[in-house]
């Protein structure tokens, strides 16, 4: 006796297509199996399981069980060359030196290493407001992991272009007919945080980026990319320059996958989900520095309200299998 899969159903949308389930059947004893289910569509996936005999007619007097997988949205994170233009107009990488030289070795790896720290500060911030989603964010793509067309692909870099209306820092690109669709064009316009009159009215922004803004003072080979404690006055501002940077990238990653995952563009004022303008202090939780008196003032950035809090968990569960109000009960 084995069991069989019945049917299944991809919520919220219903959408078949896309989909993947592979069987596998395994007879651990008379009259038992394990079976083993896989899906590529990301989000919750509705499975019906039932009783049948090895040519899966379905055994009348047993009951129906209902499930749920949850499946991963997977996010390419796409470096775009812009990238490191965004990070050198703010002092955190060097194209060339000032006298037309090429860069060393040296200051090659000093800029690859606050980047790879900026990064790390962004993906903090962006899995702190996702908690409890169930989501993955990659450096390459996710297609051999899930296949073509079922994971979201995030550019960042550069600046909105023109063609991009009411956006101030990301947009993510839905399909009205097909809101669910998981390969969304989405992007994080990076070089934005260094030209914003918005976050030039903050006094903290000021502090910190002006100096760096310097050519004569960006990130050099000289300079160490502190992890940890701080040996000087220099360390102290490119860490909350890469801390500041880090947390406003982390803000709009999480804002537009927000908007992936839940594809209707509903905005939440008072939140990280508000429509627009919010400041420097609410972006980054930063209000204050000093690199003198190695004053850093920061605070957690805004996060979620209370609609995406609920709503995203429900949407994409963490558990690869939960329970829900689909619970068992008798066909």
């Amino acid at each position: 006796m084995t069991t069989g899969l019945a049917w299944c159903g991809l919520q919220p949308d219903g959408d078949f297509r896309g989909t993947t389930l592979i069987e596998q059947t395994e007879i651990t004893t008379p009259g038992q199996s394990r079976v083993t289910l896989r899906a590529q569509r990301p989000g919750k996936t509705r499975i019906r399981l039932k009783l049948g005999d090895c040519t899966r007619h379905a055994l009348q007097s047993k009951c129906y069980a209902d499930v749920m997988l949850s499946v991963p949205y997977f996010f390419f994170l796409d470096l775009r060359p812009e990238f490191i233009h965004d990070l050198a107009r703010i002092g955190l990488a060097r194209l060339s030196n000032p006298d037309g030289s090429p860069l060393t070795v040296q200051q090659e790896n000093t800029t690859a290493s606050a980047q790879a720290a900026v990064l790390r500060s962004a993906l903090h911030v962006a899995e702190r407001n996702l908690i409890g989603v169930n989501f993955r964010l990659l450096y390459h793509s996710a297609e051999a992991a899930v296949g073509a067309g079922n994971f979201g692909t995030v550019s960042i870099g550069g600046f909105t272009p023109p063609e991009v209306e009411r956006s101030e820092y990301g947009v993510v690109i839905v399909d009205a007919a097909k809101r669910f669709k998981p390969d969304k064009p989405m992007a994080v316009f990076a070089g934005e945080f260094a030209t914003s009159s918005r976050f030039r009215e903050s006094r903290a922004y000021r502090a910190i980026f002006d100096p760096l803004m310097d050519a004569e003072k960006a990130v050099d080979a000289g300079d160490v990319v502190p992890s940890g404690p701080v040996a000087s006055d220099r360390q102290f501002h490119i860490r909350a320059a890469i801390r500041a940077f880090g947390r406003f990238l982390g803000s709009v990653l999480a804002h537009e996958i927000a908007h992936a995952l839940f594809p209707f563009g509903a905005h939440e004022r008072g939140s990280l989900m508000a429509p627009g303008g919010l400041t420097f202090e609410e972006k980054t939780g930063v209000t204050d520095f000093d690199a003198r008196r190695r004053i850093f003032v920061e605070r957690t950035p805004i996060g979620f309200g209370p609609f995406y809090r609920e709503c995203l968990p429900s949407l994409f569960p963490t558990g690869e299998i939960v329970a829900t109000d689909w619970a068992r009960r008798p066909h």
